[in-house]
């Protein structure tokens, strides 16, 4: 993956640097399935095949070095933003109380994806937040930038909401949570403010969140002390090839029954938007993957990651390699335009950064670009909504 790195990352915070080289990691578990003898020749060739495929591909479409869009903000200077940012702050606030008194956060879970199960239409604040939470970091970054220009109030005010943004990412207990932090702010330097991001402020983030990581990581811990939560690290930057572990030996692939390529793909949105039944909701590949080794997770919200060529096989057969082909070629294509197509300012990098994640969760797993699309789309829907009251009071005043 080193070639991969070298010609499609310029920074160690570019968050596509992150997932090639937990793609890295992943790739090591059926070379070695395979130099074990664990698994059968055609699963190796198969999957070397889609890797292969797929990093072709996506390297030709996408290139690092193309320079981000210019286009105009929509008509909002930074008053308009900074109403938007009171109206998503106010939002934020209400979700974090709601969660607080009706649910839990997932650091205190032993299922982190539990959070909202059998929440009903509830389950929409994870989405919301989601989408608010990066919205209000990069907002703090561009009031950070601009300390002596800004009113004292903005100043505070933001401070002290990303501190609760902060605070609600790291109780979400994901592992990589805070690094999301560190992601925004390269995708901050390069397309907002075009320059490479700090060398001082990237290691101090990088510091932070690591120190977050690991803390994280100590909650769920079986070990005790420092060795103890470092070795769980290292086990969960090898568990990203966790669907090869589970899929490839015993031919555990082949018993899987999955629902029709194009709902599993649209489910977000087929099930989010209520045009299906959760009710009818058949697990995806990589939560079957999990139930069949370890029955008794059978009807816990878990999950293995069904990496493209996992995803692709399941659905297709060998003709999975032609998916990879596909695959890589949507997702170059979405990376590329994740730095083109939206207009410059907070609101355009939102979307630009939301498009550009979830081309990296593609990498993972083909689903997970859909999920956070979705959180995109919900976004949008709620943005517009905002910026058309803004715009019909501005009116109303003129």
């Amino acid at each position: 993956m080193w070639g991969i790195i070298k010609k499609s990352c310029d920074s160690l915070i570019n968050p596509l640097c992150f997932n090639l080289i937990m793609a890295a990691f992943a790739n090591t578990v059926p070379i070695f399935l395979f130099v074990e003898s664990i698994i059968d020749f055609n699963y190796f060739i198969y999957f070397l095949a889609a890797e292969l495929f797929f990093w072709i591909v996506f390297v030709h479409y996408y290139t690092n070095h193309d320079s981000f869009s210019k286009k105009i903000a929509l008509k909002l200077d930074f008053n308009d933003v900074t109403i938007l940012y009171y109206c998503f702050s106010i939002l934020f606030f209400l979700f974090f109380v709601i969660q607080l008194k009706y649910f839990n956060f997932g650091l205190f879970l032993s299922e982190r994806l539990a959070v909202f199960k059998d929440a009903g239409g509830l389950g929409v604040i994870s989405r919301i937040a989601s989408f608010v939470t990066i919205f209000n970091i990069f907002y703090l970054y561009h009031v950070l930038d601009n300390l002596k220009k800004l009113p004292i109030q903005i100043v505070f005010i933001s401070i002290i909401v990303s501190l609760f943004v902060l605070a609600y990412i790291f109780l979400s207990g994901a592992k990589s949570a805070l690094l999301q932090v560190v992601f925004q702010y390269y995708f901050y330097c390069v397309a907002f403010k075009r320059c490479m991001p700090s060398k001082k402020v990237m290691r101090t983030l990088l510091c932070v969140a690591v120190i977050g990581s690991l803390l994280i990581f100590s909650k769920y811990n079986d070990e005790t002390g420092l060795s103890g939560t470092i070795i769980s690290l290292i086990n969960r930057m090898v568990a990203n090839g966790d669907g090869y572990w589970y899929g490839y030996p015993n031919e555990v692939i082949e018993t899987l029954e999955p629902a029709p390529w194009y709902i599993d793909l649209a489910g977000p949105f087929l099930y989010g938007l209520r045009i299906k039944d959760y009710s009818e909701s058949i697990p995806g590949i990589g939560t079957q993957l999990v139930y069949a080794i370890m029955p008794d997770k059978y009807g816990m919200m878990i999950g293995a990651n069904s990496r493209p060529p996992i995803w692709g096989y399941v659905m297709f057969g060998n003709c999975g390699v032609a998916f990879s082909i596909v695959w890589g070629m949507i997702l170059g294509i979405m990376a590329q335009k994740a730095k083109t197509m939206f207009s410059t300012g907070i609101v355009g990098l939102t979307f630009g950064y939301i498009l550009f994640m979830s081309v990296l969760a593609g990498i993972t797993d083909p689903k997970l670009t859909f999920m956070s699309l979705f959180d995109g789309f919900i976004g949008l829907v709620i943005t517009g909504f905002f910026i058309f009251i803004i715009c019909l009071s501005r009116r109303g005043t003129n």
